[in-house]
């Protein structure tokens, strides 16, 4: 079981929670691409890790990973002790893009023959993905709303990335028309329903479901009579 605040995440697991941090962060490609993660265990038991990189391919059924070298990690394990912390480097390694490119650090948990020896010890390993996003200036966004339905209570958008660059929603201007050329901005973050949903990667196009709060609103404008609405980027 994890669960996330901000930055910082907290894996609890057998014997206590061990802290990761960032969960997400963004290297310059064009600069001295450096960045890096703590991990943390406060716990009273040992812990290994092995960490390796997979980069990220998005689509509309999801994120597939594979195996990748573009980024470095050093040290390439972790043994944390009881109350220790450590940091794991993670260097670009400086190889030709054609896009913003995302990854996972992934660290892979290993058995501890001090724990995982004892008799009848039943234990469960957990993979923790850290997610690194590479981004150059060279590269732009191209967001579109290619499709939106806005009937009754229900609520998505259909929105696609044809540009290089990474984008992110909540940094663009939304808006919602109707039919007779009646506008009305919205905030970005009610748009969708996890702030997850706030990134789109380069060529990709996701499927967004309304949030609760968007859907209340567009009710309340539909039973005036003043639809249907569609969802638009201003430019």
């Amino acid at each position: 079981m994890w669960f996330i605040a901000g930055l910082l995440a907290f894996f609890c697991l057998p014997g206590g929670a061990l802290e990761v941090t960032p969960m997400v962060q963004t290297l310059k490609a064009d600069r001295d691409a450096r960045g890096g993660l703590t991990v943390a265990n406060p716990t009273n038991r040992e812990f290994a890790f092995e960490v390796d990189v997979w980069e990220l391919a998005f689509d509309e059924t999801g994120v597939k990973a594979s195996p990748s070298e573009a980024l470095s990690v050093f040290p390439p394990a972790l043994l944390l002790q009881p109350g220790q912390s450590h940091s794991v480097q993670i260097i670009y390694k400086k190889q030709p893009l054609s896009s913003d490119k995302s990854f996972y650090v992934r660290l892979n948990q290993q058995p501890v023959a001090s724990v995982d020896a004892e008799p009848g010890h039943v234990r469960m390993l957990l993979d923790i993905n850290t997610v690194v996003h590479l981004k150059h200036s060279q590269f732009n966004a191209d967001i579109s709303v290619n499709q939106s339905h806005l009937r009754d209570d229900q609520g998505y958008i259909y929105v696609q990335n044809r540009g290089n660059g990474h984008a992110y929603l909540n940094n663009l201007r939304w808006y919602l028309e109707n039919e007779q050329g009646q506008r009305v901005r919205i905030p970005p973050r009610v748009l969708y329903q996890s702030e997850v949903d706030d990134f789109v990667a380069a060529n990709s196009a996701k499927h967004l479901e309304f949030s609760p709060a968007l859907r209340d609103a567009l009710m309340q404008l539909i039973i005036k009579g003043q639809g249907p609405w569609h969802v638009r980027i201003e430019p």
